[in-house]
């Protein structure tokens, strides 16, 4: 803003974190927009999308793959990382789905503290799964951050052919795991359309356009048949930007 910026974009605000710099940005008519926020639009934050409301939706998709898959019958268990709240209304509605689905099918969940992250969250996932034989589906809140590691954890204990993993989110390291069959389908993070989500907001308000809220990032339950790339990301609408271009009159 010093240098004269007429935007900012911040992803994952934390309204408490940055409250001066908002407040300044209000002040000077810098227009403010985030993604990926558990923090409410207004009062100088001008657009946010991924949303935790948004996501929910996400929890009906992986919901339907794990009961579709089984037949009927799953039993599941969710791993989650609480200290992710963005992650909450996702978990919620996986649950509340999975059980409208199939309600005698069993579901238990774990919570991943932030330590482990990296280091001995396949050996907790694991440690569950040997307690619990009957479970045939792991399904991870974040697939990179609770999933590396986690398929060669599972082959070493026997596991590997008996437990299907699904997810939310997904890097280079997981397109892998998806390629050579290790993990079943993620729904991806749509950054590109995240980051042109957030463009198009700006834009309007530029133009003194109505700015569309509540636009949640397209989603696809992706599995290996349909993945474009391992080493790469990749956007879930091939042609993402030659759309927006469009809408704004610039193709």
């Amino acid at each position: 803003m010093r240098n004269g910026a007429d935007a900012v974009i911040l992803n994952a605000v934390n309204r408490a974190a940055v409250a001066k710099q908002i407040a300044e940005a209000k002040q000077k008519g810098v227009a403010f927009v985030t993604c990926c926020s558990t923090e409410p639009t207004g009062n100088g934050i001008l657009y946010n999308t991924s949303t935790s409301q948004q996501n929910g939706a996400i929890g009906q998709d992986l919901a339907a793959q794990v009961i579709a898959d089984t037949k009927g019958k799953a039993d599941t268990l969710y791993v989650n990382i609480s200290a992710f709240e963005i992650l909450k209304n996702l978990g919620t509605s996986f649950q509340q789905s999975y059980k409208a689905y199939c309600p005698a099918c069993d579901i238990a969940s774990i919570d991943i503290p932030l330590t482990s992250l990296g280091k001995d969250a396949p050996d907790r996932i694991v440690s569950y799964l040997r307690s619990h034989p009957k479970v045939n589906y792991v399904v991870l809140s974040v697939s990179d951050a609770l999933g590396t590691g986690l398929p060669a954890a599972l082959q070493a204990a026997g596991l590997g052919g008996k437990v299907k993993i699904v997810g939310q989110g997904g890097g280079t390291q997981i397109f892998q795991y998806i390629s050579g069959g290790q993990v079943q389908s993620i729904v991806p993070f749509d950054y590109y359309a995240v980051d042109y989500l957030m463009l198009d907001a700006l834009a309007r308000h530029f133009a003194g356009a109505p700015i569309q809220q509540n636009v949640a990032p397209p989603r696809w339950l992706m599995t290996k048949s349909g993945l474009p790339s391992t080493s790469d990301l990749f956007p879930v609408v091939a042609d993402y930007r030659n759309q927006f271009l469009k809408l704004w009159g610039k193709s």
